[in-house]
């Protein structure tokens, strides 16, 4: 049995070979593979490339923006992603600014930590403090059914909740610790009205096997209630005050 696998960029080279070669297999030797991403980069509904697939080709970067992860070739298919990965679960939403900034963050302290520790950083931990031990149940879909999309052709697409707000952590960590005490109860303040404006900026309602382009609205205008916003809006500024006091 053998196991496709590749990690951020490494998921447009699986894809690649995929859709120029796996697909092309005989069923019997199909049937002995297995594709397995981790922050894929050609993730079909959220990976960085599918959502500016658009572009096609940049021919002074030399970078192509497809194949997208075929979910129809007869191979299983398994997508890991931790929320707010900019490169697997990116912004749908161009244009909220909230979302951009966050999945920047993520950018620099969630997508690069998938195999913490290493040996390249054998002191770095999972992202949002996640281990080995909380991080399991996280994978398990009989478990936490909730993490798990399916796309109807065998494919599934895992996304881990984010236990704590990139950007939060982004400022905290970049701040010295003789304004922690000052800086730590505003961020606590901000982070869960901060979180539900940025979750504005993402919709995975569809099927994750269809590849999905940005939009440049700030948000879904087809789902989005202003009641209920309102509501979850107030809400988030009382939790805020609770955690900074």
């Amino acid at each position: 049995d053998i196991v496709v696998f590749g990690y951020s960029q490494g998921g447009a080279v699986v894809a690649d070979v995929l859709d120029g070669y796996i697909a092309g297999l005989p069923s019997e030797q199909k049937a002995r593979i297995q594709v397995v991403t981790i922050g894929g980069i050609e993730n079909p509904d959220g990976g960085l490339w599918q959502r500016l697939a658009f572009l096609n080709y940049i021919p002074l970067l030399d970078i192509s923006f497809n194949p997208p992860m075929r979910p129809d070739t007869g191979v299983n298919y398994v997508s890991y992603g931790f929320e707010y990965d900019p490169v697997v679960n990116a912004p749908r939403y161009f244009t909220n600014p909230f979302a951009l900034l966050n999945a920047f963050a993520a950018f620099e302290n969630v997508h690069g930590y998938y195999l913490a520790p290493n040996g390249n950083g054998p002191t770095d931990t999972l992202p949002f403090g996640y281990t080995d031990a909380t991080l399991a149940p996280q994978l398990d879909c009989s478990v936490s059914p909730g993490n798990c999309r399916y796309d109807g052709l065998g494919n599934t697409y895992i996304m881990i909740p984010a236990l704590t707000l990139p950007i939060a952590d982004f400022i905290l960590s970049s701040t010295p610790s003789l304004l922690t005490p000052v800086v730590k109860p505003l961020v606590d303040l901000v982070a869960p009205a901060f979180r539900l404006l940025a979750d504005l900026g993402y919709n995975y309602s569809g099927n994750p096997g269809v590849p999905t382009p940005l939009s440049l609205l700030p948000f879904d205008p087809a789902t989005f209630q202003p009641v209920a916003f309102a509501e979850e809006f107030l809400a988030a500024i009382a939790e805020g005050i609770h955690d900074a006091t």
